[in-house]
C-alpha cells in the first residue's frame, strides 16, 4: 500500500471540495427555489396576457386558474424556504421579490 503524499492534506476541513460542500448544497437548493419561482411567475405573466387578449377564451381561463393553485403553491413555498434559509424574512413572500433576492447575491455584477 502506497504511503500518503505529505504535500496533500487529508483533513476534511483543509480540502477545497468537502470544505464548502454543504454550502454549496444550501446555494443549490436556493438556485432551485428561484428558478421555480421565476418560471411560474413567468408563465403567469404569459397566461395573464393571453387572458387579456383573449377574455372569453375559456382555455385562457383554465390555465390561469391551474396556474394560480398548485405552481402558485409551490412558488410560494419555495420563496418561503429561500427567506428561512437566508434569515432576514423581513417581509411575505410573494412572487415579486424574486429578482431583489438574486440581484442581492451579486448575481450579473
Amino acid at each position: 500500500m502506497a504511503e500518503p503524499d505529505p504535500q496533500v492534506s487529508t483533513d476534511s476541513w483543509r480540502d477545497p471540495f468537502t470544505r464548502f460542500s454543504g454550502e454549496s448544497e444550501d446555494l443549490g437548493a436556493q438556485l432551485r427555489d428561484a428558478g421555480l419561482a421565476f418560471a411560474v411567475q413567468e408563465q403567469l405573466r404569459t397566461a395573464l396576457t393571453e387572458l387579456a387578449d383573449h377574455p372569453l377564451s375559456p382555455e385562457a381561463g383554465a390555465r390561469v386558474r391551474y396556474l394560480l393553485g398548485e405552481p402558485a403553491a409551490g412558488a410560494r413555498a419555495a420563496l418561503g424556504r429561500m427567506n428561512t434559509s437566508r434569515k432576514a424574512a423581513t417581509q411575505a413572500p410573494t412572487l415579486s421579490i424574486v429578482a431583489p433576492l438574486i440581484d442581492s447575491e451579486g448575481g450579473a455584477s
